[in-house]
């Protein structure tokens, strides 16, 4: 018992330096087996042949690379050659059909044989035959006398015969505006037209001047019933007539 060689404590004493050699190398040989495993069963990369790395390039040619560049220059002058060709489109006006007036009761006028037949243009004188009728040579019995002056066309003027002389009424809201006191006058030609009544009036004058009578009677003569010229015996409707009103007590009264 007591010649016995005592038990080492600690761990791994007493391991033979061989052994630990040996644990050392399986322990490397296994790591690197792991790693090559570990490379075998991973994906290749892209650009790779069988897991090794390859680098790929691409040439491109002189021509392709012309080709690439008058891509656009095609795709300009064909979009061009086709704004050219295109037609223009030609757009109508759109036209609205005329809108008609409303149709208005259209009144006949009656008229006798002898007005009618004095509408006649042809019938009527010439200036210069006209200039000698009235009571001077050549003047036929009941003929109208000329009152010298002409119309606004130099239409000869005859004296006018009332067929109805203007009431105070007619007149007087119409010569109340001229302030012209009794006496004074104004004288404008008319055209006759059928059933005695005048149009297309002018005036002529004033007396005196300034008073505007004349204006005035134009306004008023929408009122007047004349009868027309008679030359050689028929009626002259169409004519020219000058009327001449004085202002009298009554109408001054009135304004």
């Amino acid at each position: 018992m007591a010649g016995a060689a005592p038990t080492p404590n600690g761990y791994g004493q007493g391991v033979p330096l061989r052994r630990r050699l040996t644990s050392v190398v399986v322990a490397i040989l296994m790591n690197v087996l792991l790693l090559i495993m570990l490379l075998e069963i991973s994906p290749s990369m892209p650009g790779t042949r069988n897991g090794q790395g390859r680098t790929l390039t691409f040439n491109v040619s002189e021509n392709q690379q012309k080709q690439g560049a008058s891509k656009p220059k095609a795709q300009a002058a064909k979009a061009t050659r086709a704004h050219a060709t295109a037609k223009p489109v030609e757009l109508k006006p759109t036209v609205e059909p005329p809108t008609l007036p409303p149709r208005t009761h259209t009144t006949f006028i009656e008229l006798s044989h002898d007005e009618f037949a004095s509408t006649d243009v042809s019938q009527l004188p010439s200036q210069a035959a006209a200039s000698g009728a009235g009571k001077g040579e050549g003047a036929g019995e009941g003929d109208t006398d000329l009152a010298g002056g002409s119309g606004p066309h130099g239409e000869p003027l005859y004296s006018a015969a009332w067929y109805r002389e203007p009431t105070d009424a007619e007149l007087g809201p119409y010569l109340a505006k001229t302030r012209a006191q009794e006496g004074n006058y104004g004288e404008i030609a008319c055209k006759t037209v059928a059933r005695y009544h005048v149009e297309d009036c002018v005036a002529l004058n004033d007396s005196p001047p300034g008073t505007h009578i004349s204006r005035e009677l134009q306004d008023a003569a929408f009122q007047f019933l004349v009868r027309p010229p008679r030359v050689g015996g028929k009626s002259l409707v169409g004519a020219w007539v000058r009327i001449r009103i004085t202002i009298s007590n009554v109408v001054r009264e009135r304004r």
